[in-house]
């Protein structure tokens, strides 16, 4: 009986902090409004927990923050090569740029026709994750480039060189 009991409150407490993407479904366009606590919840999470953590669930975050991406009509979304310069061949970091740009877009309330500071303040945000060593990140030449570029707050002029 007691293990049963501890079998429950184990698996009640995993589900607890399992932060699983709930459904939403997308069908007219004030869902994408009303969806966006969850959005910033999934950009966050992202954000917070190491490149090789619990695959599956940074799967699914990422696909919910795509499906949103793609039919918002209040953003607009781009990717130029700044994110190829940060994300390389590692796609799991084109997910943090995107993570990245959605917190500055709609949590900081960013202007998304603004193209040059949504680079930027996205860079920013990813690169903070980046350097992070729990994150477990692999760093290429260009990530150590631009590492050191925003600690020194001159990542737009390293982002141009490379």
């Amino acid at each position: 009986m007691r293990k049963v009991f501890l079998f429950l409150a184990l698996l009640t407490w995993s589900l607890n902090f399992s932060q699983e993407v709930s459904p939403i479904e997308f069908k007219k366009e004030a869902d994408y409004k009303i969806a966006e606590p969850k959005v910033i919840e999934s950009a966050t999470y992202l954000l917070n927990s190491p490149l090789d953590n619990n695959e599956m669930l940074r799967i699914q975050h990422l696909q919910f923050l795509m499906q949103w991406m793609e039919g918002t009509p209040d953003y607009t979304f781009s990717l130029s090569e700044t994110a190829t310069k940060f994300s390389g061949e590692n796609s799991n970091l084109l997910g943090v740029y995107l993570a990245a740009m959605i917190v500055y877009l709609v949590k900081e309330h960013g202007d998304s026709k603004d193209i040059a500071a949504v680079e930027l303040n996205t860079l920013r945000i990813a690169m903070n994750y980046v350097a992070k060593k729990e994150n477990n990140v692999p760093l290429t030449s260009n990530l150590k480039k631009l590492i050191a570029g925003n600690e020194k707050g001159n990542l737009a002029e390293v982002l141009k060189k490379l």
